[in-house]
C-alpha cells in the first residue's frame, strides 16, 4: 500500500508514534464507535491514560515541538489503517464468491 510520508519522518520520535498506533492504540479506537477526532482530542489531553510509558515521551515531544505533524502522522496512520482494513474485507468477499 502506498504510504504518504516524507524522508522528513523518519525521525525517531515519529516513527515511535506511528508504531505506537499501529500496536495499540488504533486497534481500540477504530471500533465503529470513534473517529478520528475524538482519538486526537483523547491524545491531546488524556495521552497519559492511551499511550504506554515506553512511548509516552516521543508524544509528548512530538506534541509539544511540532503539533502540526503530530496531528498529520496521526491522521495518516489512521487513514492508512482504514485502506489496509477495507482492503482486506474486499479480499474476504471475494473469497467467499469464488
Amino acid at each position: 500500500m502506498k504510504r504518504y510520508y516524507p524522508i522528513y519522518d523518519k525521525r525517531p520520535d515519529v516513527l515511535a508514534v506511528k508504531e505506537a498506533l499501529r500496536a495499540y492504540i488504533l486497534p481500540d479506537y477504530m471500533n465503529g464507535y470513534n473517529d478520528l477526532h475524538e482519538l486526537l482530542q483523547d491524545l491531546e489531553y488524556e495521552t497519559k491514560y492511551i499511550v504506554e510509558p515506553k512511548d509516552l515521551g516521543a508524544f509528548n515531544r512530538l506534541w509539544k515541538n511540532e503539533p502540526a505533524k503530530f496531528v498529520e502522522t496521526i491522521a495518516c496512520e489512521w487513514c492508512d489503517m482504514i485502506a489496509d482494513n477495507m482492503k482486506m474485507f474486499v479480499s474476504i468477499s471475494q473469497e467467499g464468491k469464488q
